[in-house]
């Protein structure tokens, strides 16, 4: 069929954008959403921040407030990605991370570290990763509210997605702070 190429260049195109839709934003697009899926969800969202965060500190920043911000990042998601991973393992949860939406930001992710790298240089990097870094805090926070905090039924992964919630929470305001510190914007969708 002729329509089969087409979607596929729709997806491709969509991809290059950033997380496609549905990405969590605006609720799970299975009904069935359990906390299996919403463990595997809140582990990649984390795990982003990370590994995005690593490869910037890895290829190195121009500026030292972006490297002391990934610095931060890597420091602050890592212990609470670690957290969530300890907790499904002793609530018997399937880090479940096959949903449309967990796969939407795994694939944002091997795309966020491949905006940073060469031919990218200097400047652009800081501007690339941090622009960037700031939209994905703010969109975790829209996930964790209309997926993560709706859908979970499991007490104790509640608390947990309730103080990781903190975490982004904190993150995106001292984000937004250094960004009128050093004059790189949010990047808009």
């Amino acid at each position: 069929m002729r329509t089969r190429p087409l979607i596929a260049l729709l997806g491709v195109l969509g991809a290059l954008a950033g997380c496609t839709p549905p990405d969590g934003e605006k609720g799970p697009k299975d009904d069935e959403f359990n906390d299996h899926q919403v463990v595997g969800l809140a582990v990649v969202l984390t795990d982003h921040q990370v590994q995005v965060a690593l490869a910037l500190i890895e290829r190195g920043a121009s500026l030292t407030q972006v490297h002391d911000f990934a610095v931060r990042i890597v420091a602050d998601f890592t212990p609470a990605r670690d957290r969530l991973i300890a907790l499904a393992a002793a609530q018997g949860l399937t880090i479940d991370q096959t949903t449309v939406e967990a796969q939407s930001h795994l694939i944002d992710t091997e795309e966020d570290i491949a905006l940073i790298q060469p031919p990218v240089e200097g400047l652009k990097v800081d501007q690339v990763y941090f622009a960037d870094a700031l939209h994905d805090l703010d969109k975790a926070l829209t996930v964790w509210d209309n997926t993560e905090l709706l859908w979970v039924s499991n007490a104790a992964l509640r608390d947990e997605l309730t103080a990781t919630r903190a975490i982004f929470v904190d993150a995106l305001a001292a984000g937004r702070g250094l960004s009128q510190q050093i004059g790189i914007a949010e990047k808009q969708d």
